[in-house]
């Protein structure tokens, strides 16, 4: 939403792509005021969906754009990495400057779970009961690993990339 508002106020057409394992929601980028009006009304009805496949979207919405501009792709980026460079790979190739904002909960950076800690899946709704303590080292060089692998992986495509933590 911020996003756009300063967009907009900068005279830049701004769209709006809205999906999980498929587009849900493609508003076409436009300058017009009533346009962002619609765009911020999208986002403020926003419920979460299922799974998410972040690639094949990317990759069809690759295929569509026929003007030059910029993608800005916010998301946790929970998927197989190697896809979403690929897809995003697939932007760069066809002329866009790519920004990746890659938001993640302070709990998920930190892991500051002390206890017997009950994991919900927010997409399958599977429950996991765990000894945090135990696994909290194993997680953050996983997380570690992770992270790297997609600053990495933005930089060899030259897309922007910034972590951000939600706190």
């Amino acid at each position: 939403a911020c996003l756009a508002y300063f967009m907009a106020g900068q005279r830049d057409a701004t769209g709006l792509i809205v999906f999980d394992d498929r587009i849900r929601l493609m508003l076409p980028p436009r300058l017009r005021p009533s346009h962002l009006k619609r765009l911020l009304s999208e986002l403020d009805d926003l419920t979460p969906g299922g799974d998410t496949d972040i690639a094949t979207p990317l990759h069809q919405l690759a295929d569509t754009l026929r003007r030059r501009g910029m993608v800005v792709l916010i998301s946790d980026l929970l998927d197989d990495p190697q896809k979403v460079l690929s897809a995003l790979q697939h932007f760069r190739f066809a002329g866009h400057d790519v920004l990746v904002f890659h938001v993640l909960d302070e709990a998920e950076i930190g892991f500051t779970f002390e206890a017997l800690t009950e994991f919900t899946d927010m997409e399958t709704g599977e429950r996991l009961l765990v000894s945090a303590g135990g696994m909290r080292d194993a997680y953050l060089e996983k997380l570690r690993r992770f992270l790297a692998l997609c600053r990495k992986g933005c930089a060899g495509i030259r897309a922007d990339y910034a972590l951000l933590n939600t706190a």
